[in-house]
């Protein structure tokens, strides 16, 4: 009896944690202030994949990033308000991280049924420049056996929201500055065509005058 108490508390210890999700997918507020969305596809330069372990795929129709690596990773750098991360989700889903600007979420891919669309989102943020990291933590533990040798995570791209630039948002008053420049510029060349004519005449008449003075 002694032995048996001794031993099985070191054996249960060798048995790894898996570490629990931390993130629930919820609808994202609608957009009122003129916001707009922009893809970007898995194979979109911007986004930096940790190395050749990330072979390209096709999934959920369109061509993805594919990974089963525990410490693989993404980076992706974006200015907006809001991104959503889509990729297949299914019984070979696993388990990643998703840090935005240092704050992390747990999140597991694992569904019951496959599906493809957003596994996992951050919205209400400001409207300036963040940096996002993706990296693959383990396989779910509710993968079944059967599933295990087909466990990834395959991503098929980001949607990202944002403003509209204050920059250019502010039409009213940019466009009349810069409207009439083109006809500005006809005033201008019309006016210098105008004093090169008038210049000509001048120099014709004091050719004439030139002419009739007696020598």
């Amino acid at each position: 009896m002694v032995t048996s108490a001794s031993t099985n508390p070191s054996s249960s210890s060798s048995i790894p944690t898996l570490p629990q999700a931390t993130y629930s997918l919820i609808p994202a507020p609608a957009a009122t202030d003129g916001s707009f969305n922009t893809s970007i596809a898995a194979l979109d330069p911007r986004i930096q994949y940790s190395g050749p372990q990330w072979g390209v795929t096709s999934t959920c129709n369109t061509t993805s990033k594919s990974c089963s690596d525990p410490a693989a990773f993404m980076l992706f750098q974006f200015t907006g308000t809001a991104i959503f991360m889509n990729l297949n989700m299914g019984l070979t889903g696993m388990i990643y991280s998703a840090t935005l600007d240092g704050s992390s979420d747990i999140v597991n891919g694992f569904r019951p049924t496959d599906s493809c669309g957003t596994g996992w989102s951050r919205f209400g943020l400001s409207n300036v420049l963040h940096m996002l990291n993706i990296t693959i933590i383990s396989n779910s533990p509710q993968t079944p056996n059967s599933s295990l040798a087909d466990a990834a995570v395959d991503f098929s791209g980001f949607i990202v929201t944002s403003k509209p630039n204050t920059t250019n948002s502010a039409g009213p008053s940019s466009s009349p500055t810069t409207s009439p420049t083109p006809t500005s510029s006809s005033s201008t060349l019309s006016l210098n065509l105008r004093l090169a004519l008038l210049y000509a005449c001048v120099a014709f008449a004091m050719m004439l005058l030139v002419k009739q003075m007696p020598l």
